[in-house]
């Protein structure tokens, strides 16, 4: 049998193999030794110290093949990582330089917090890293050759098994499952589950997404394409609430480069596009169908529009001077906005619409223009505003215009619940009005008032319930508690024969000084109410003539809203057109309400003085007609007190200084009435 033989193993041998075994040990403890002191003396406190933040790592390790493990590595509240390797030449790392070739990092936890200007923490912690004191052309060209290197040189980082929290002035975005590996020359960031939920102005939005990727250039911090899918978002407002599925976050894919969102309203398709520039300026576009109209509510406080639109918005957010940019074109079907002051209840909306705004957060100012269709009828108008630190109105102008249209198309126009009162009615002919408006409250006589409307309509039948041809004869006027008859012979019913003229004087100088020469509607009077209203910033004057008000007691409801003072106009239109003035006032006299249940000059002579209207002295009738206003509240309060309280004495005079400025009594005898001391009739409760 042939023997095998082994080698020898010699004492030079044996020497060797001692060598390398030391070396193997020895090695990675000096190397381990010289990165723990490195670290600690040198890497922490520096960075540290530049951050601006406290960074730490609770260990650090090398091995022979130039592999460093980082675990515990916390930067600040930003970055709080399992651990990092990292791939680095063990010769450079002997004396004090670290130069990876790959890192990969581990179970991170990231935060994010967004500051209201657009910058981060992030940000902010990059700049003060990337930092660079000023230094000498040479010493600067060269630093800069360097750092073309060192981003040509950046390594491949590998991101495993982390999560992103981003945090932002009202709500925060969650992103699950985060993983980076190289991608060619970028690298592929690809997550799973995204949260995210914001709080606005009236209004919270809720969105998901399943999952999403971009690819990242890390030498120019630049993302190149970015597809986020499977998302839904919901938007929950006092109107109720509006879902967007199918959601998708799109850019660099396909033709459009820009960054784009994407999705389905219902079965109507929507997109919103996005850019913002190197200035930071920000661009957005909305567009598609099916578009809710509630989030207009966190921009247009005092409206609650409901249903939604179709077309185009476009808005440019410039930061430095505080400026938005708007403009939009857009068609408007069976939505609705809801406001006390427009009517009663949702007001319904259709129309389209090409518009542009220009508002200046900084200057406080701003400019609107529109132009389009309010349902059949053409309409433009131009509007330019100044705000106070409250964003209340303090001056502005607009002018306003339809051109010439059909009168049958501007009545088809008017939403059918404003209309109501107007029902039957049939017009032909055209008609055409210009308005301009402008204010100021830095001003004595703040206001500029000039209405144009040229009215061809001819009516082909009147309202069904308010023909006004039916005044002339023996009317029969509904009141809350029963009815009466507008003619002579009627219970209570007072004929102008009977009604002394100072009792007539009292009621135009308390309501209408220039009735009897107007056609329904005084200018002065409108512009008046209109400067009162803008000075106080609320509606205390309402600036109606006799004519409106007779039509407002004869065919409307009390409620004081824009769509009751349309169908008033209308009215009041016809009422001048078929009935002659003394006949207009002999009515308004017998029906304008004058205490609590009180209606006419009859009942209100006898229940406040025990007299027939032609009994009443100057200041009693001055006092009548003083009530107009708030007939209920003041008879209560009178009637309580005995005589009269603060503002009910208030309006009197402001009645007998009317009657004096306006020819309708002598000075003596207003001077007379305001020494009198009225005697109200005793009444039983």
């Amino acid at each position: 049998m042939r023997q095998t033989s082994h080698p020898t193993v010699t004492g030079r041998d044996r020497a060797a193999l001692l060598v390398i075994a030391a070396l193997a040990v020895t090695v990675p403890l000096s190397l381990e030794t010289h990165l723990e002191q490195v670290l600690r003396e040198s890497v922490e406190p520096t960075l540290s110290r530049t951050a601006g933040v406290s960074i730490s790592l609770a260990t650090a390790d090398v091995d022979l093949a130039g592999t460093a493990r980082l675990a515990g590595v916390r930067v600040g509240r930003l970055l709080d990582a399992r651990l990092m390797t990292a791939t680095v030449d063990t010769g450079a790392l002997l004396v004090g330089q670290v130069r990876p070739s790959e890192v990969t990092i581990d179970g991170a936890q990231v935060t994010l917090q967004l500051r209201a200007d657009g910058g981060s923490d992030a940000e902010d912690l990059m700049r003060r890293l990337t930092r660079r004191p000023a230094t000498s052309p040479g010493k600067a060209r060269r630093a800069r050759r360097a750092r073309q290197h060192a981003v040509a040189s950046l390594p491949a980082v590998h991101l495993t098994d982390s999560d992103l929290r981003v945090t932002f002035p009202g709500g925060e975005v969650d992103v699950a499952a985060i993983e980076m590996h190289p991608h060619g020359a970028l690298h592929r960031l690809s997550w799973g589950e995204t949260t995210a939920a914001a709080r606005g102005r009236g209004f919270d939005v809720h969105a998901g997404f399943g999952r999403g990727a971009v690819d990242l250039d890390l030498a120019r911090r630049r993302v190149e394409r970015t597809a986020v899918v499977g998302g839904r978002i919901e938007v929950t407002h006092a109107t109720g609430a509006v879902v967007a599925d199918e959601v998708a976050l799109l850019a660099g894919v396909g033709q459009d480069d820009g960054p784009r969102l994407v999705g389905r309203i219902g079965a109507d398709p929507v997109s919103l596009a996005l850019d913002r520039d190197a200035a930071g300026t920000l661009h957005a576009t909305l567009s598609g169908a099916g578009m809710p109209l509630a989030p207009l509510a966190s921009v247009v406080g005092w409206i609650a529009p409901r249903g939604a639109f179709a077309g185009r918005v476009s808005a440019t957010w410039i930061p430095a001077s505080r400026e938005l940019l708007l403009d939009g074109d857009v068609q408007i079907e069976e939505a609705a906005i809801e406001h006390g002051l427009l009517a009663s209840s949702a007001l319904p909306v259709s129309g389209a619409f090409t518009f542009s705004a220009q508002l200046a957060d900084r200057e406080r100012s701003g400019s609107v223009t529109i132009s389009g269709r309010a349902g059949l009828t053409p309409i433009s108008a131009a509007a330019e505003l100044r705000w106070d630190e409250a964003h209340h109105i303090v001056a502005g102008t607009l002018d306003a215009e339809v051109p010439e249209s059909s009168c049958a198309d501007a009545l088809a126009s008017v939403p059918a619940s404003l209309r109501q009162p107007l029902d039957g009615m049939l017009l032909s002919g055209q008609i055409a009005a210009r308005a301009h408006v402008a204010f100021d409250r830095g001003f004595e006589e703040p206001t500029e008032l000039d209405i144009n409307i040229d009215n061809r309509c001819r009516v082909e039948r009147e309202p069904t319930h308010a023909d006004a041809a039916g005044l002339l004869g023996r009317y029969t006027h509904k009141y809350p508690g029963g009815a009466r008859i507008m003619a002579l012979g009627g219970a209570d019913y007072v004929p102008l024969t009977q009604v002394p003229p100072h009792v007539v004087y009292a009621f135009l100088a308390a309501e209408d000084a220039r009735f009897f020469q107007h056609n329904g509607f005084d200018l002065d009077q409108i512009r008046r109410s209109f400067e009162i209203n803008v000075v106080k910033n609320r509606v205390e004057r309402g600036g109606s003539t006799i004519s409106q008000q007779l039509a407002k007691n004869l065919f409307l409801t009390p409620e004081r809203t824009i769509g009751r003072k349309l169908a008033e106009a209308v009215l009041t239109w016809r009422i001048e057109s078929r009935v002659p003035k003394s006949r207009m006032f002999e009515l308004y006299v017998n029906l304008v309400q004058l205490g609590e249940n009180i209606y006419g000059i009859g009942p209100a002579a006898w229940h406040w003085f025990g007299k027939r209207p032609f009994e009443l002295t100057v200041a009693e009738a001055a006092f009548i007609a003083s009530l107009a206003p708030a007939p209920a509240t003041s008879d209560r309060r009178v009637h309580e007190r005995g005589s009269m309280d603060a503002e009910t004495e208030r309006r009197y005079r402001a009645v007998l200084g009317s009657m004096r400025v306006h020819g309708m009594a002598r000075p003596d005898i207003v001077a007379w009435a305001l020494r009198q001391r009225l005697a109200f009739r005793r009444r039983t409760t």
